[in-house]
């Protein structure tokens, strides 16, 4: 029997593949060579095979196959025989292959601002394993029976997903609305972007004037404590926009004021600040501004003062003067930096600060020199800052190193910055390390753990409300998302918390296990956290014989009542010793509410109310309460916010055992000032008109070279900011446009010159159609049947001073003209290649259309007969047209 030698083919192969399979087949020397088979598994298809022989006993066998689309995953075993017996075998094996698509079913061709578009996507497995895909939408509604959005996909199946959006009314007149489906399995996501282009309803004004927009405003507030009532007026006006039409020069402005510090609330003080941008590379800004350069010079500072950025290139520079608004400590900083982009996102900045300190009953000026790096790629950010400072009290230094890298399914980040006790930067004395890492296991199951060391000092501006307790945190966390509504959170918990401020109102440890709940519906939602563990004030002396047991639990219900109305309610409960004087367990409840009112782009309102808080949230226990109310009209705004709370500012009148009940109320006139008109372009205006009643000109798109928009209630339509050119104007195809004509037909040729206005006029009108059919006739003239003919190539044109149309005859001898303008129009009909076989009869007609009518027409055509002389006689020869 023959033998198979250096047989080569591959273990596996994917569905719907091609491989081959070669060997060199040892034949005996008595039979010489002998033919070989291989034979496939059924439905395994065979594109080559080729026997070579090389010598007398051997030959080279090849043959290329290719794999079933649908096939199960499973070895399949393939036999060489000769003479029909089976000489050898082997396997190969159908790999797993996971591959979604995800396909978008009836997009229209664009929206107008308040439809309701159904959008369906086709789910298609064309992998051969079954998948579990949760499904999720950006914008928009799916319409699902199930609660959950995880479905099963068989191997090559597929099925369809139902869609509901509903296109806002904006004054953005055209843009895009973009829904995103996305499909995540085990293992992998994919998404589909959909952009569909939207246009607005209502009439743009003409903008060929360059407007700024100019906010000016009035507000008054005031303040209630116990007996005492302080309210104040202050004026607002603010302004943003470009300077000329370039867009090279942008300003932007704020004047609020005057001062009502006697009033302790956020906002009584004034502002006065102008920032000028030239392009992208000039940045200066004047006034008051908050003044932010690095984590260690200076993290955020409000302050008055002056600040130019300027870049060229790679490089880039800063000068700046700021004196703190709000900051006991510091007198002035006065410096700048010099920076090097030696990519996209990667740079190195130096820098120098002189800064006057007041710290102590002291007064002494202090220099900062910092070098600050950034490395940003696909996968990882990575920060380093070293800076030194050098005073009256002593040379001293800081640093701060931050990296955070990401990978497919893990990410990892750790950040160090310490200061010493001598560095009178925005950190002093002490340091902080935090570190974390996380795994993503599958789009379900997701762990992490974190470390956190905080000891450290931030020169905080009394805007910013921040104790920065001193902190030591380590946490285990283990999260479960069931679907992409619901979630599953479980750690545990080892936390240290002290306060910063002398004297301490909290000092504790704790350690507990934590158990959390989220749930995000279209009508519910829901939100639990609970722990157990045990608690210990360390303000107090520890007592071995107190048990420190600690747990507690909090749930935040919300519930949709109308699409704009969202009501919630807060309720804990605390059993703790950390806060008690005598290390005993306490309870403590918490509750209450909030709501959520949103109907655009006029009305927002919000409330939140909140009995208490811990010791260690703020200061002082309090109750809060906080609501605000927003009007907004196209040139007017209203806007109201009150509340009642502890302010820590209230502490210089001496009523700091009360809270303090807050309002602000504003009004605002919003222009848009003109301060140019562009004469560099053109603007195209025009109307859209109709005879017949039943006929409506409003919401048709009409477009002008690659801009579009709608026409109003009126047919009107405006096209502004057009370069000077050429373009054509049409009216684009509309569903509601059957059988209507547009006068003047076909595209429009419009010149759009400077500073000019072109106006445009197009009528709209019913049409009537033209259906025909060609006829076979015999040689008498009438009418035949005769299912074997195959019709010549023919076409049919009619024309009249409106222009000319011209058809083919279909293969079953029909054809046909829509939109046709009322009138007398002439039809011709002509044969192609083959007059000599056929001949029309009624080849030209005159047709009369009517609006909203049907013409029928018929066309005659008649095979052509020929006689063959043959001596005496003569035959009559019947043509048959198979090929036309």
């Amino acid at each position: 029997m023959p033998k198979i030698q250096q047989l080569k083919y591959p273990s596996d192969i994917s569905p719907g593949e091609h491989f081959t399979v070669f060997c060199d087949i040892k034949h005996p020397l008595k039979q010489g060579i002998v033919p070989i088979q291989l034979i496939a598994p059924p439905n395994w298809a065979t594109i080559l095979t080729k026997q070579i022989p090389i010598n007398d006993s051997t030959s080279r066998f090849v043959q290329t196959m290719v794999c079933p689309n649908k096939v199960a995953i499973r070895p399949y075993y393939f036999v060489f025989q000769s003479q029909k017996q089976s000489i050898a075998n082997f396997p190969i094996t159908i790999r797993k292959v996971h591959q979604l698509i995800i396909t978008p079913i009836n997009l229209p061709e664009f929206a107008k601002e308040g439809d309701t578009l159904n959008i369906s996507f086709s789910i298609q497995n064309a992998g051969n394993i079954p998948e579990k895909a949760t499904i999720g939408l950006n914008q928009g509604k799916i319409f699902s029976q199930k609660d959950t959005l995880d479905v099963p996909i068989g191997a090559n199946e597929s099925f369809t997903i139902f869609t509901r959006h509903v296109i806002q009314s904006t004054n953005q007149g055209n843009w895009n609305y973009n829904p995103i489906l996305s499909l995540k399995t085990k293992d992998t996501s994919i998404i589909s972007v959909v952009s569909i282009p939207v246009y607005g309803t209502t009439r743009k004004e003409d903008n060929s004037w360059l407007k700024f927009p100019l906010e000016i405003g009035g507000v008054y507030i005031g303040t209630k404590q116990g007996d005492l009532s302080t309210s104040a007026y202050q004026f607002d006006v603010r302004g943003k926009g470009f300077l000329d039409l370039s867009n090279k020069h942008y300003i932007d402005f704020t004047a609020h004021g005057p001062n009502q510090f006697q009033i302790p609330m956020i906002g009584s003080y004034e502002i006065y600040s102008m920032k000028y941008d030239f392009k992208r590379n000039l940045s200066v800004q004047v006034g008051d501004y908050n003044l932010r350069l690095t984590n260690l010079l200076e993290f955020g500072r409000f302050s008055r003062g002056a600040k130019i950025d300027w870049r060229n290139g790679a490089i880039g520079s800063s000068l700046y003067y700021a004196k703190p608004r709000f900051e006991s400590d510091l007198n002035y900083q006065l410096g700048g930096n010099v920076s090097w982009y030696y990519s996209k996102n990667n740079f190195i900045t130096a820098g120098y600060q002189r800064k006057g300190v007041l710290l102590r009953n002291q007064s002494f000026d202090a220099n900062v020199l910092n070098l600050f790096s950034s490395i940003t790629t696909a996968k990882i950010h990575w920060e380093t800052e070293l800076a030194q400072s050098i005073s009256n009290n002593g040379t001293d230094y800081a640093i701060q190193n931050n990296v955070n890298w990401y990978n497919k399914w893990i990410s990892v980040s750790s950040n160090l910055i310490y200061a010493g006790k001598n560095f009178y930067g925005f950190y002093k004395s002490g340091w902080q390390t935090f570190n974390s890492i996380n795994f993503t296991i599958n789009n379900h199951l997701s762990l992490g753990i974190s470390h956190n060391l905080t000891r450290i000092n931030p020169s905080f501006d009394l805007l910013v409300y921040n104790s920065s307790p001193y902190l030591k945190s380590l946490i285990g966390q283990l999260n479960y998302r069931f679907n992409y509504r619901s979630m599953l959170r479980l750690s545990y918990n080892i936390l240290e918390r002290e306060d910063r401020l002398e004297p301490k109102s909290f000092y504790y440890r704790e350690s507990f296990g934590g158990l959390g709940y989220d749930y995000n519906g279209e009508k519910f939602a829901l939100s639990y956290n609970g722990r157990w563990g045990n608690a210990e004030n360390l303000l107090v002396p520890n007592d071995e014989n107190i048990i420190k047991t600690s747990f507690s639990n909090a749930i935040n219900p919300q519930i949709r009542l109308i699409p704009s109305l969202w009501l919630g309610g807060i309720f804990e409960h605390l059993y703790t010793s950390k806060y008690s004087a005598t290390n005993s367990n306490t309870n403590y409840y918490f509750y209450g509410g909030s709501f959520r009112l949103n109907i655009r782009p006029w009305l927002n309102a919000m409330a939140t109310y909140r009995n208490n808080f811990t010791p260690d949230a703020f200061v002082q226990t309090q109750s809060y309460l906080s609501g605000n109310l927003n009007l907004d009209f196209k040139h007017h705004a209203f806007s109201l916010i009150v509340g009642q709370s502890f302010i820590p500012q209230a502490i210089n009148l001496g009523n700091i055992n009360r809270d303090a009940i807050y309002f602000s109320l504003k009004y605002t006139l919003k222009l848009n000032l003109p301060l140019a008109k562009d004469k560099r372009q053109g603007t195209v205006i025009g109307q859209l008109s109709s005879n017949d009643n039943t006929l409506s000109v409003g919401n048709v798109m009409v477009s002008l070279g690659e801009k579009k928009v709608l026409t109003d209630a009126n047919g009107k339509f405006t096209f502004n900011k057009i370069i000077p050119d050429k373009y054509l104007f049409r009216v684009e195809p509309n569903p509601n446009f059957f059988n209507v004509a547009i006068t003047p037909r076909g595209p429009i040729e419009v010149q759009v010159k400077n500073d000019s206005v072109h106006t445009l006029k197009v009528a709209i009108a019913r049409t009537g159609i033209i259906n025909g059919i060609i006829q076979l006739l015999d040689q008498n003239g009438n009418k035949k049947i005769d299912s074997t003919l195959v019709f010549p190539t023919i076409f049919i044109k009619i024309q009249n001073d409106q222009g000319s149309i011209t058809t083919k005859v279909n293969a079953l001898g029909e054809f046909s003209f829509s939109d046709v303008i009322p009138g007398s129009w002439n039809l011709s009909a002509w044969l192609v290649n083959n007059q000599n076989a056929f001949q029309l009869i009624e080849a030209n007609q005159n047709i009369q259309v009517n609006p909203s009518k049907t013409v029928d027409i018929a066309i005659g055509l008649q095979s052509l007969q020929r006689k063959l002389v043959y001596g005496s006689k003569s035959f009559q020869i019947k043509l048959h047209n198979k090929n036309p």
